[in-house]
């Protein structure tokens, strides 16, 4: 399967946003389903277990679980990321998303969801409840493995 990444980007006449192909990578399989498949997933393509500092990307899906598009949605420090809902949705849309899974990086190793994490991810699946897009994980990747907020029971 073909991985597209994207940029949201603005028409310079219109101010209207449109999806603009950033790179299209080759994968193995057809489908990403379990959050074991999109850690490794981003791990291979991304190289996220080996980032000093916190990125954070948004997997576009149809409903059978096959990527529409990947989005670099976020640069941070060393411990932190900021997101929000709008950015995320927005981008879900122009791809005609059924559903998402937000990922992000903890370059401590450490995978354990902090209490922004928790709340961030609270936010973003109200949001996506609210519009008909839900999120289906939340995943955190580190060189040490990989955190499914799915698993964990938290969403």
């Amino acid at each position: 399967m073909n991985i597209n990444t994207y940029d949201l980007v603005l028409d310079r006449d219109t101010k209207h946003c449109s999806l603009r192909l950033k790179e299209s990578l080759s994968y193995k399989g057809e489908y990403l389903s379990e959050p074991s498949q999109i850690a490794e997933m981003v791990k291979e393509l991304f190289h996220v277990d080996e980032m000093a500092d916190e990125f954070a990307y948004l997997i576009a899906f149809n409903g059978k679980m096959k990527v529409l598009g990947v989005f670099e949605i976020g640069h941070g420090t060393g411990n932190a990321c900021l997101l929000d809902a709008r950015g995320i949705f927005m981008r879900a849309v122009y791809t005609g998303a059924s559903c998402v899974v937000l990922v992000h990086t903890h370059p401590s190793g450490d995978t354990t969801p902090s209490r922004q994490d928790s709340q961030l991810t609270v936010q973003i699946r109200d949001a996506g409840e609210l519009i008909g897009i839900p999120l289906l994980d939340h995943i955190i990747v580190s060189s040490m493995g990989f955190t499914s907020f799915h698993k964990l029971g938290l969403l």
